[in-house]
């Protein structure tokens, strides 16, 4: 069978400038979901990286590059089509964008492929245990916001289930960053792993001596302490004993394994819906699996991201866990029961053929 159709639609989140983190402050938040038809009416759903300030952008390459390249394509191999996609980003010099579309589509065809098999995604790449572990990340900057109100915020996910919470760092003096990151383990407590992220906003003395000003706060991981062209740096903290965990939204294989050839991670985090999709995750845990490095799975966008990583993870122990992210939080009311419920740091996947999800119309708006 065949690929008959390719349909792009847009989610929103309005977040009208209420939080941020060291580089942005969020109006609004777009995800790209894409819809990947046979010739027989099947579909499968995928989802885009999208940060951008509008999501036109990546909806033209979509419809204009992507599309005209899968409509009557073999849909039964996910893997030649995301290679046939990639090799022709190389003259257009189109890679990142190419990466990010080919994305959604290899994660909408590997949909579609389970649900041909009348298995969940999970076990159609070979998992045998649907349980998952994950981890709740929110922490952001606000207006008039307290180190005890970031508290509060984060002992609540604590009490939801999760054993483990993000929070960022960098936006603000050390000091004050400092009392932060303190209240946030005071409130979840000794037990409650705690994850900083400074969204690349640190040089390379000032993540170590911040490092330094929380060694006592036991943090898991220090996600994207600076620049992320600077490895030499991260391999140099790393090797200082700070629990590096990066990049999150690269997909460049060269890039990934010089970080793990340079042990410049502690922590190899990536996403899905960035990297190139299922086929070329599969080839990042095998990467990091050699290296002895664990991974974690970014996500912060909807329900079709997140359950695409929940079925990657559960299929890839090579994955230490799963972002959920508490901001970006769109057509989470998607989630199957088991999925919603958060229960000793993991969720549990269902048998249901596919990702499990169905993409409501009323609920997204068609853009090609």
């Amino acid at each position: 069978m065949k690929i008959k159709d390719l349909r792009v639609f847009v989610a929103v989140n309005d977040l009208a400038g209420k939080v941020w983190n060291p580089k942005i402050r969020w109006l609004k938040k777009h995800s790209v979901l894409v819809e990947v038809e046979r010739d027989d009416g099947a579909c499968g759903l995928g989802e885009c990286w999208c940060f951008d300030r509008s999501p036109e952008p990546l909806v033209a390459f979509l419809r204009h590059e992507v599309a005209p390249r899968l409509v009557g394509q073999p849909a039964g191999d996910p893997a030649a089509v995301s290679l046939a996609l990639m090799d022709s980003a190389t003259l257009g010099a189109r890679h990142g964008i190419m990466a990010t579309a080919a994305s959604g589509v290899d994660i909408a065809l590997w949909d579609l492929a389970a649900r041909e098999a009348g298995r969940p995604l999970w076990r159609l790449l070979g998992g045998a245990d649907p349980a998952v572990a994950v981890y709740a990340s929110g922490g952001l900057y606000g207006e008039h916001k307290t180190p005890e109100d970031l508290g509060r915020e984060l002992a609540g996910l604590s009490n939801a289930g999760f054993t483990q919470v993000k929070m960022k760092v960098g936006a603000l003096p050390p000091a004050e960053d400092e009392a932060r990151v303190r209240a946030a383990r005071a409130a979840i407590g000794p037990s409650c792993g705690l994850i900083v992220d400074g969204v690349y906003s640190f040089d390379r003395a000032g993540a170590a001596a911040f490092h330094r000003r929380i060694a006592d706060c036991r943090i898991d991981a220090f996600q994207s302490p600076l620049p992320a062209d600077d490895i030499a740096g991260m391999a140099a903290l790393v090797a200082e004993g700070v629990p590096v965990m990066a990049l999150e939204a690269e997909y460049r294989p060269l890039v990934i394994r010089t970080l793990l050839d340079r042990r410049a991670v502690t922590i190899l985090q990536f996403a899905l819906v960035a990297c190139g999709g299922i086929t070329a995750a599969r080839e990042i845990v095998a990467l990091a699996g050699e290296a002895g490095i664990p991974c974690s799975l970014e996500v912060s966008s909807t329900a079709v991201a997140e359950m695409a990583a929940f079925h990657f993870a559960a299929a890839h122990r090579q994955v230490a866990s799963v972002e959920v992210h508490q901001v970006h939080r769109m057509l989470f009311d998607l989630f199957p029961a088991t999925v919603a419920q958060v229960r000793d740091g993991r969720i549990t996947l269902p048998e249901t053929p596919g990702l499990g999800l169905d993409l409501p119309p009323e609920r997204v708006e068609r853009w090609a």
